[in-house]
């Protein structure tokens, strides 16, 4: 019994030891977790306060602005807004603003390529769609997959559109290695074919300026209304913009972290 008794008292006095050991484990690694996470907050607002402004086109006071889980989270669904300066730059703050502009247009992206669901679609749709702007979802091409099964996609996960919604919107800002101009532009007649029939809605193609002109065929740029990115221009170079992305770094209130904006013509 005492030699027993010998042995526990070494075993506890072990697992004594081990305890500590697994506590001061664990306190470093929270300690090394909450740095890396303050590390990353501060490169972060650096970044951000580095880039240069957003500027306003002239003549524009209405917004569209689009959003997916690579942008910042949605905290004020209800007062999303745009404070803009004097010299026409988006600021943050509402009391360095000249003057505050709605955001009257939004698009939440629903899917990409032939299975992919966007991971904040249904909480944005939800929200999007309860409120009083104008709603829309987009779907991100790959020209690698099967256009119908990615309209098929797009159909599925969007659901019903009401008549007050946005047309459908196709992302096209890739061709794959491997696919020619000719079997881009074939595989996206079927998706806008498809979920045209599908909603009876005529969708819109969202592109780059450089895309819209060099790549896209001609009856596609002029039987559908494009969506232009070109940024640090006064105006796209593409001229049959009806709406055009004019920075990928807008501010907006009610929003965390940046923001494509855009204007329609």
């Amino acid at each position: 019994m005492a030699k027993t008794a010998k042995k526990n008292k070494k075993g506890s006095a072990r697992g004594r030891r081990s305890s500590s050991r697994v506590r001061r484990r664990n306190t470093f690694v929270v300690i090394i977790a909450l740095a890396l996470l303050a590390g990353l907050f501060l490169v972060t607002k650096c970044i951000r306060r580095s880039r240069e402004p957003a500027r306003i086109p002239d003549g524009y006071n209405s917004f569209c602005i689009d959003l997916s889980h690579h942008n910042g989270v949605v905290t004020d669904w209800d007062n999303l807004r745009i404070h803009v300066a004097a010299d026409g730059t988006v600021v943050e703050r509402a009391e360095d603003a000249a003057e505050t502009y709605p955001v009257t247009m939004v698009y939440v992206k629903a899917t990409e390529g032939e299975k992919m669901v966007d991971p904040r679609f249904f909480s944005n749709w939800t929200a999007l769609r309860a409120r009083r702007y104008a709603a829309g979802a987009y779907h991100f091409y790959l020209s690698d997959k099967d256009p119908v099964k990615q309209a098929q996609n797009y159909i599925r996960v969007v659901g019903p559109l009401r008549e007050r919604d946005l047309s459908p919107v196709l992302d096209v800002e890739k061709m794959h290695r491997g696919c020619t101009e000719r079997e881009l532009n074939a595989g996206i007649r079927l998706w806008l074919e498809t979920v045209e029939a599908h909603y009876g809605k005529k969708p819109i193609i969202y592109t780059s300026d450089n895309f819209a002109r060099r790549v896209l065929a001609s009856d596609i740029v002029s039987g559908y209304r494009i969506w232009v990115a070109h940024y640090g221009v006064s105006a796209p170079d593409f001229t049959g913009w009806s709406l055009w992305q004019f920075t990928d770094h807008g501010l907006v209130d009610g929003i965390s972290g940046y923001v494509d904006l855009s204007v329609e013509r």
